[in-house]
């Protein structure tokens, strides 16, 4: 198994799959996918991948955001961990959430947040998380 950054075949090739495991997945027109791949080639935000066989088996995102009340550092998020279902207990989402660390110490991060459900909250604490304020949502 490799833990890569995304590519633009990667979404025809698993991704989609692998992301449906934490909830519908909409198909997202070409033109879409290009706007949206253009916007990402112009961040720092990190999206990688687990692939084994050719097929994406995993995933998972790092946003990065600059923190104008921290004097101009950068925060981390981490988003849309993902293991293929048939792939779920070999540690994929492991070797991710591990991986998107390094990535965001590297990019200079003083932290890195995310929200998880209250079942995921022990998987995350193994990482070094810890629960802290309150997460939000406004569905628009």
């Amino acid at each position: 198994m490799e833990i890569r950054p995304m590519q633009w075949g990667d979404i025809d090739n698993g991704l989609l799959k692998v992301l449906s495991n934490l909830s519908k997945v909409v198909k997202i027109p070409l033109a879409h996918r290009q706007k949206i791949w253009s916007a990402l080639a112009s961040r720092e935000d990190s999206i990688l991948v687990a692939e084994e066989e050719g097929k994406i088996i995993g995933t998972a995102t790092l946003i990065i955001t600059w923190k104008y009340l921290r004097g101009g550092v950068k925060s981390g998020r981490i988003s849309d961990v993902a293991t293929h279902p048939k792939h779920e207990g070999k540690g994929i989402g492991s070797k991710l959430v591990q991986a998107l660390i390094e990535v965001a110490r590297s990019k200079g991060c003083y932290k890195i947040t995310l929200s998880c459900s209250e079942e995921n909250r022990p998987w995350y604490e193994r990482f070094g998380f810890r629960q802290h304020e309150v997460a939000m949502r406004l569905d628009l």
